[in-house]
């Protein structure tokens, strides 16, 4: 009885061992141009990292896990360009070339730095867009087009270092695809208050995280459900955290 052979082994492994060849012998090869892509967004996006003292603190790792804040201060590896996703990347692109223009369009200044002092406290703050009466945040989101509580903390502190009455959120939304189960609107504007208890939260903050990291103590966290489904499902220090 005789069998039709589909294919042949050893034909197989020479088409390999060519394939194999050639991608050794191209002048342009995919690792390569994948490297440089993602260096050129680094170098375009400019992620700045400055060490600070244990009194010294960023705005934002003060408005999300406290615990995090520690661990990024304590164990943190420097960033390298494919450290972070390409949608950071274009999330971050957009942001800049947005609040430059919406600051210029509407008469205000954008990144604008300030140093708030308590006692001992320094806290840096960067709002995006700072006009006469109002500071305006810009969020690039992907799913969501509303602020969370991480937002609303962050914004509602640059409007008492700023001293301004009125904050607004300009979420943007990239992910629009009908396939999705739920819709957002693309650009979504949200007017936001001062609320005094918040900012006070964010000193309280403050000082707490100065006190772990001067006792080299990693700083216990009470996080709602809503907070651990933001913070902690995708968190680089999840196996490390003791919390929870």
């Amino acid at each position: 009885m005789t069998h039709n052979n589909f294919f042949d082994l050893n034909d197989i492994v020479m088409q390999i061992k060519q394939e194999l060849q050639d991608e050794q012998n191209e002048k342009y090869k995919p690792e390569e141009i994948e490297s440089a892509i993602y260096q050129i967004l680094w170098d375009y996006c400019n992620f700045e990292t400055k060490s600070l003292q244990p009194n010294e603190f960023n705005l934002k790792e003060l408005c999300g896990c406290l615990r995090k804040a520690y661990y990024e201060r304590t164990f943190a590896i420097p960033p390298k360009p494919q450290s972070y996703p390409l949608k950071v990347y274009v999330g971050k692109i957009v942001h800049d070339v947005l609040t430059e223009g919406l600051a210029k369009y509407f008469g205000g200044k954008h990144e604008v730095l300030e140093c708030y002092e308590y006692k001992d406290i320094v806290i840096y703050a960067r709002c995006d867009i700072l006009l006469d009466d109002e500071v305006w945040e810009l969020k690039v989101k992907v799913h969501r087009n509303k602020p969370n509580i991480i937002d609303m903390r962050q914004l509602n502190a640059y409007l008492h270092i700023y001293d301004k009455p009125v904050g607004r959120f300009i979420i943007l939304t990239l992910n629009d695809s009908s396939k999705q189960k739920r819709r957002y609107k693309p650009i979504n504007i949200v007017k936001f208050t001062p609320n005094h208890k918040m900012w006070l939260d964010v000193i309280v903050r403050a000082e707490y995280l100065r006190r772990c990291l001067e006792q080299n103590t990693e700083p216990k966290v009470m996080l709602s459900d809503t907070e651990r489904r933001l913070l902690c499902t995708r968190c680089v220090y999840k196996q490390l955290c003791t919390g929870f």
